[in-house]
């Protein structure tokens, strides 16, 4: 039996846990693994359960020889495929640690869910797991020599895992177990970044930004899965960065506040979804002009009916003006004020350390 094997057998007592949003329940010790192919780094396995689940397994080494692992699954369950990307270290992970997924550009961050004894590490959402996905094609297509992505632990650390051949993979496992994590936008390279994003500020749809300065959140600072813990008038609620994408970070916002946001890489919000699922999306154009000093407009449009927020699909205008710590900003709609004057002085990475609009505040409690 060749090591790659004995080392599939050995972490199948962990292969089949998806995230604890995704699937909530216990992984299931394996029956019996028959290998497939190679496909440069991934080692493609047909497995069976011993509950009656079969699936396929995707699984690159570390180093291409040990654990941890970095792999791709897909089972059957109830009539359904589920997908999933994960990490495992040997033996047992601490409950709700994390660890950096970092392809090229990008970076993830895996947690343990913690409700069962394994080393699994899984995304935060399937939003993020198809992210990652892209990121490991983009990197296979890339022109890059070296198609090295890596793992690092909160310990420090590192494995070392090759993105060659990763598409076949996906293919394979789609073909033989319905493997559906889709494969999205190719995150771009550090020049072309830079050429969209000039373009989208010179030649903006739908509005005109200021030239005034920007006090957007400071998102190339931020480390991944940094939470922002707020009270507010509404609720508490918590604001976590789960990846960085290109020019793209998305945070996600839970609690009294549910849907995800993507900010620009000045820390201008572009849209928000109110299902983590990417369904019923507003959009900002060229970005929302909260935290641009000075006069600005964009444009706000929906891909879904959002019930009483589609009255605000439209042009905007609005004023922010700062008075010491203290930024005030006012808003407008085909001249008529729109929503209550608004605020706040901003804090650490520039989050908000306070806010004010009308009978509504938020204050942070914390930031970890």
């Amino acid at each position: 039996m060749s090591m790659h094997i004995k080392h599939i057998l050995a972490v199948a007592l962990v292969l089949g846990l998806a995230p604890a949003a995704m699937i909530a329940e216990e992984s299931k010790r394996a029956l019996q693994g028959s290998y497939k192919k190679q496909l440069g780094p991934w080692t493609l396995v047909k497995q069976t359960w011993e509950d009656g689940l079969t699936g396929c397994v995707a699984s690159n080494y570390n180093n291409r020889r040990d654990l941890p692992v970095f792999s791709l699954n897909a089972y059957f369950e109830k009539g359904k495929v589920k997908s999933i990307l994960r990490f495992d270290i040997k033996g047992t992970a601490k409950p709700k640690s994390r660890v950096r997924v970092i392809i090229g550009g990008n970076e993830f961050i895996f947690t343990h869910p913690g409700t069962y004894n394994h080393g699994g590490y899984f995304p935060s959402s399937a939003m993020v797991q198809s992210q990652v996905l892209s990121s490991l094609v983009g990197l296979q297509q890339s022109g890059k020599s070296s198609k090295a992505f890596h793992v690092v632990e909160s310990s420090g650390r590192k494995s070392n895992f090759d993105a060659r051949k990763t598409l076949e993979a996906v293919e394979y496992l789609k073909t033989n177990c319905g493997f559906g994590v889709k494969i999205g936008a190719v995150p771009k390279g550090k020049q072309k970044t830079t050429t969209t994003t000039q373009r989208t500020q010179s030649a903006p749809a739908g509005g005109t930004p200021s030239s005034g300065k920007v006090y957007g959140l400071l998102v190339k600072q931020i480390p991944i899965g940094t939470k922002a813990h707020y009270s507010s008038s509404k609720g508490g609620f918590t604001m976590t960065l789960l990846s960085k994408s290109g020019s793209t970070y998305l945070f996600k916002f839970s609690g009294a506040k549910k849907y995800t946001a993507k900010y620009d890489a000045k820390g201008r919000l572009v849209n928000r979804s109110s299902r983590y699922t990417g369904r019923n999306t507003r959009y900002y154009k060229p970005f929302d002009c909260f935290s641009v000093l000075g006069t600005c407009a964009h444009e706000i449009s929906f891909e879904y009916d959002m019930g009483t927020d589609i009255s605000l699909a439209g042009k905007h205008a609005s004023t922010l003006t700062k008075n010491g710590n203290w930024f005030t900003l006012t808003g407008k709609r085909a001249n008529k004020a729109v929503g209550e004057v608004t605020k706040y002085r901003l804090g650490q990475y520039n989050f908000i350390a306070e806010l004010k609009s009308g009978g509504y505040w938020e204050k942070p409690i914390r930031i970890d």
